[in-house]
């Protein structure tokens, strides 16, 4: 493993050098459409068990990058026995991704010997790798260049690989610094109305002596609005208000702070009022209101490793109860265009359809937890703030060097951008970043490291305004009553005004120039009214029908 002292001689050196990458690892690869980069694909070629059908490679100054395609869905660092091999100026590294260790020369490695980081952490049918240069550890190393020859392969009986025949995929290693690093800025955007930060704190250890002063850095340098932690689990809601406001003295003392604590170990520290929360299958759900408009906020600590079915179950509850509330069927009526956020430690290490579930609202279980739903208010999905670990191409929120399992994205935060803007985002990692940004914010080298196995992820947000709907609703049109159960009256209608009610998907429901509209066979939910005036839209609200 790569010693401290090791490491801040390498970031020196990285500081005055500096770097630039062509590869990001944000699971999209629309990157690697490139006649530079070396590829080579073999589809169909067996007749049973999965189907290696393409591999590809390019470099950076200080990385391999990989693509890895199969004809399905894999879990890279669980129950497959996929290896990539490497050889080198006469040196050889084996990588079983199954097994997440290899070996160099015959001795053996891990994942932090190499530098090894793989994208996404779910199942998926393409994979990114990222693999240092530098291979080794404190008694052996050896640095690439020059020409590489690679294959992967599937160590099964009768397995698949790449390319066929026991040959190599043949690459000559460059120097080249094309591209550049995910941007992020550090501190709170100026166009931003607030700042979130989501922090899986490692079994209370926000409160452990050890830990102060790197936890003090790293909230002195992140000042967020909204503060989502998970894993405080025998602590509450006051005692991490104290802790951060009294002990660390991390907090604005110009503003009156508020502090709930839902499920086992969720807890939020807000700058804005906390009106409403609730448990909501071993997550925590809170209503923030900032500045008279209200935030849904919900706090997730999903379960961990292999427990797939306990965390569908946990997502099908959430997800049902935001449904729910929409359509006035709980006890929080969720008005409409209210800013949906997701965030916290969701432990996606399985399934990647958890990871559209939430996104799409596709519930698993509709027999017990009703219809899926387009979640955020315009009908589409909600959307995924890619938080860059920062200074690296990778999504990286959770890092454990004497473990296993390699480098991953455990951590996430979701949000509805029909009504919110992303600004910034980041997940920080302090080994990663310059000394002058150390210095400029008051951090030190291995200050997440000794804080938690987990970043925190940070984003600013904007909340989006329609000029044209809030001048709709100050027009003359009256709609009523809101919430309605039987029947909704227009008033002020001018002759020829076309009346058009769409339901939550966009459906039509019904149409004419009739000002009151029967919805008693309407199920319940938010529908919107629209008027048109020689076919110009000059009114539009919503309704909520119960």
């Amino acid at each position: 493993m790569i010693s401290r002292l090791f490491y801040l001689l390498y970031l020196i050196a990285f500081s005055i050098i500096g770097s630039g990458q062509s590869i990001t690892l944000d699971e999209e690869f629309s990157d690697w459409e490139d006649d530079r980069i070396a590829i080579t694909e073999d589809i169909g070629d067996v007749t049973s068990g999965v189907d290696i059908q393409r591999l590809g490679i390019t470099d950076s100054r200080d990385y391999i990058y990989f693509l890895i395609e199969f004809d399905r869905e894999v879990q890279l660092q669980d129950a497959n026995q996929f290896s990539l091999q490497i050889a080198n100026n006469g040196i050889t590294l084996f990588f079983s991704f199954g097994e997440r260790t290899g070996t160099l020369n015959g001795n053996r490695v891990f994942h932090n010997d190499i530098g090894l980081v793989a994208s996404p952490t779910v199942t998926s049918s393409i994979f990114e790798i990222q693999l240092s240069k530098v291979w080794g550890d404190d008694f052996f190393n050896h640095t690439a260049s020059g020409d590489i020859e690679v294959r992967i392969l599937d160590n099964r009986q009768d397995g698949d690989e790449l390319p066929n025949n026991n040959t190599f995929l043949n690459y000559e290693l460059s120097q080249s610094t094309a591209g550049a690093m995910p941007t992020f800025r550090l501190s709170q955007e100026i166009e931003s109305d607030f700042r979130v930060c989501s922090y899986n704190v490692l079994n209370d250890r926000l409160f452990a002596p050890d830990a102060f002063d790197a936890y003090q850095r790293i909230f002195t340098a992140i000042q967020a609005d909204i503060y989502v932690f998970q894993e405080i689990r025998d602590f509450d809601d006051e005692e991490t208000l104290t802790r951060l406001f009294n002990v660390y003295g991390v907090l604005d003392p110009s503003f009156e702070w508020f502090a709930r604590k839902r499920g086992p170990d969720n807890v939020i520290i807000s700058k804005y009022p906390i009106v409403f929360s609730r448990d909501i299958g071993g997550n925590g759900l809170f209503i923030i209101n900032r500045e008279g408009q209200d935030i849904l906020v919900v706090n997730v600590h999903f379960p961990c490793c292999e427990n797939d079915f306990e965390r569908e179950q946990e997502i099908d509850i959430l997800l049902a109860f935001i449904r729910d509330s929409r359509n006035g069927l709980t006890n929080l009526r969720l008005e409409a265009d209210t800013p949906i956020i997701i965030a916290g430690d969701t432990n996606f290490v399985g399934l990647s359809s958890q990871v559209r579930a939430i996104l799409e609202g596709d519930i698993f279980n509709n027999f017990d937890n009703g219809d899926d739903f387009n979640p955020d208010w315009d009908a589409s999905p909600l959307v995924d703030a890619k938080a860059f670990a920062t200074g690296t191409p990778t999504l990286t929120t959770w890092r454990n060097d004497r473990g296993s399992f390699f480098p991953g994205r455990l951590d996430y935060c979701f949000y509805s951008n029909s009504v919110l803007e992303e600004i910034n985002a980041y997940s920080l990692d302090t080994r990663n970043l310059s000394l002058d940004l150390l210095q400029q914010n008051g951090l030190s080298l291995f200050d997440t490291e000794d804080a938690s196995d987990h970043y925190p992820i940070v984003v600013d947000f904007s909340i989006k305004t329609s000029t044209s709907t809030k001048d709709f609703l100050s027009s003359k049109y009256k709609i009523g009553p809101n919430p309605v159960q039987d029947h909704l009256s227009i008033s002020n209608l001018n002759p020829g005004d076309h009346i058009i009610v769409l339901d939550i998907n966009g459906n039509m429901m019904t149409q004419g120039e009739q000002n009151l509209i029967d919805v008693l066979d309407w199920a319940s939910g938010i529908y919107l009214v629209q008027i048109l005036d020689n076919g110009e839209l000059v009114y539009v609200d919503k309704v909520v029908v119960f």
